[in-house]
């Protein structure tokens, strides 16, 4: 199961080398396994498995993006992300002279009983960084949501600075924040 979602969100998101992300979507997993057959834990707590689950050393993404990301299935071929309202410079963490963010967003979902993927879905969210409310964002994405999945969204950020009138990405690696920021289970 571990290796079916990497996969799927690994040509996605870029990362650096290290087995961060391995160590933590297979923590997060062993604890959601463990935690599944427990009735009485609801589906929430069950899935706060994967509230710290990091694919970068450092920073945590949680500590650097504040806006939360709904994911809902809308049917089994279908599933709608929804990122409200907001004004990015008060609800994202940059580095100075940032001009923008992109977000990349996958969604990737593997089978509950032998971990075979199911399929995933990405997209890509630019938000300027000006000061201005950004609207309400709901992004379709047509990926198979079978019963007995569990759909997994995964975010990384990179900035766009402008310095001495050059833009440039950040490199910076306390600025290059990726994890999960959703899971299902359908």
């Amino acid at each position: 199961m571990c290796r079916s979602l990497r996969q799927q969100i690994l040509p996605v998101i870029n990362l650096p080398k290290g087995n961060v992300m391995y160590t933590s979507l297979m923590s997060s997993l062993l604890k959601w396994i463990r935690f599944a057959d427990n009735p009485l834990l609801n589906k929430n707590e069950q899935l706060s498995c994967f509230d710290n689950c990091t694919f970068t050393a450092g920073n945590h993404l949680r500590n650097t993006w504040h806006i939360p990301v709904k994911v809902r299935r809308v049917s089994k071929g279908l599933v709608h992300l929804k990122i409200p309202a907001c004004i990015p410079e008060l609800h994202i963490k940059a580095p100075a002279c940032t001009v923008f963010v992109e977000c990349k967003i996958v969604v990737a979902g593997s089978l509950a009983n032998d971990g075979s993927a199911t399929g995933s879905c990405s997209a890509t969210l630019r938000l300027d960084y000006n000061g201005k409310r950004v609207p309400e964002k709901i992004i379709k994405m047509n990926m198979p949501v079978p019963k007995g999945a569990l759909i997994v969204t995964a975010m990384s950020l990179e900035y766009t600075t402008c310095k001495n009138g050059l833009m440039e990405k950040c490199t910076d690696k306390k600025f290059m924040p990726a994890g999960v920021v959703n899971v299902l289970y359908v």
